[in-house]
């Protein structure tokens, strides 16, 4: 999928046949630093908006366009689909547009608001799409995180629904990519422990951690001891679930031959350092750039970004030294609330995240046994997961507070 990278200027597109009026907008719209593109003819738009991508396309008054030009330029779009403002053909029709079908267009503008006020009038639709934009790609980052996790992950909602699982789970328990829209918890563990399992996800809270030792079951009806852990997200009022699943089958004879396959070893923990970094390409994840800006947190903000290194890595060893504890363990719930918070303050991306988690890491497993590198890593992804969380959370609040604000 096409998307809007991160250091490019919004992109409108301006269709009018009247080259008098689709002249002006293009002046104002070039005079306040956007990247244009203008047509006169609705095809041609809409082959402009098939081959790249476009935040806005501002109809003007004389193409006459309703839902239906609206509907066919967002299905040509290949990427995101982009907002559609159209100039209305009198003062009198300067209105909010019907947003009760994805098909019409996202606003209406006043022809007066050419003279001198069509920016006023185009900046909050921009805002919101940027909002939008920055919602959709954190979510498809928190989603590429939980896919590259080494352990079976699976996101619940209140009811014990699963509507997420990786494919380490569906490896782990032998079922099919084709199955995962139809596991429940009885295909998770065995008979008697999924009273057990359920009773551990409802009494977990924001703020801690159950592990369950259990024995899990595979899709051929084969046994095997697995851990159980979960943690707790609170999104808008409602609760969900992350519940990881570790194969402890393998433990006694990854210890067994630990020794003869250190140099291999070795490099798998240094290449899962990287995947997380590697996981989403060579390039920065795209973000709107009227958000975030070009350059990284650390480049921007030396300062307040070695602040959040060291925060980061202060919860990081917080979660390492409970683990293991049988009792709930708190996962310090607040303080990874307030520091994903302080990453949306400081406008930083979600790739600043992920570049501090492995900055942070890298620094940790230096000169230490390998055995203790692979505990910093497993910690590492679980509390990665948890400020992501949190920063989606952020990221969508932003996303409702402007569009409560139109």
């Amino acid at each position: 999928m096409r998307q809007w990278r991160m250091g490019l200027k919004q992109r409108i597109l301006v269709l009018d046949r009247d080259d008098a009026s689709r002249h002006t907008m293009v002046c104002q719209l070039n005079d306040a630093g956007y990247e244009v593109d203008a047509t006169s003819a609705s095809e041609d738009a809409i082959a402009r908006v098939t081959d790249a991508s476009y935040h806005l396309v501002l109809i003007g008054a004389s193409i006459g366009a309703g839902a239906g030009l609206s509907a066919r330029i967002k299905a040509a779009a290949t990427g995101p689909s982009p907002a559609v403002a159209v100039v209305s053909g009198d003062d009198s029709s300067h209105c909010d547009s019907d947003q009760t079908s994805d098909s019409a267009p996202d606003a209406y503008i006043s022809p007066s608001a050419r003279n001198g006020r069509l920016l006023l009038s185009l900046r909050p639709l921009l805002r919101l799409k940027a909002a939008e934009q920055a919602l959709e790609e954190s979510e498809q980052l928190l989603r590429n995180v939980i896919e590259s996790a080494s352990h079976g992950v699976f996101l619940l909602d209140e009811e014990l629904s699963i509507l997420v699982v990786n494919a380490n789970a569906l490896l782990a328990l032998g079922w099919p990519a084709e199955a995962r829209a139809e596991l429940t918890l009885h295909d998770l563990c065995a008979p008697e422990f999924v009273g057990p399992v359920e009773s551990m996800i409802r009494a977990v809270k924001p703020g801690h951690g159950l592990v369950l030792e259990a024995t899990g079951k595979r899709k051929n009806g084969d046994r095997f001891p697995v851990e159980f852990s979960v943690g707790a997200l609170e999104r808008s009022g409602r609760y969900a679930f992350a519940l990881t699943l570790r194969d402890l089958s393998r433990r006694s004879q990854v210890e067994a031959t630990l020794e003869r396959e250190r140099a291999e070893h070795r490099s798998r923990v240094t290449g899962e350092v990287a995947s997380v970094e590697g996981s989403f390409g060579s390039e920065r994840v795209a973000v709107t750039a009227s958000l975030y800006g070009p350059q990284g947190l650390a480049e921007r903000m030396p300062e307040e970004h070695q602040t959040l290194c060291s925060a980061y890595r202060s919860l990081l060893e917080t979660a390492l030294e409970r683990r293991g504890y049988s009792e709930p363990k708190e996962l310090l719930d607040d303080n990874l609330k307030t520091l994903a918070r302080r990453f949306g303050f400081l406008r930083a991306s979600p790739r600043d995240v992920v570049e501090v988690h492995s900055r942070i890491l890298r620094a940790a497993m230096k000169g230490v046994p390998l055995a203790k590198q692979q505990v910093w890593l497993e910690e590492g992804r679980l509390t990665l997961l948890e400020v992501m969380g949190h920063l989606v959370n952020y990221y969508r609040q932003m996303a409702f507070g402007l569009r409560n604000s139109q």
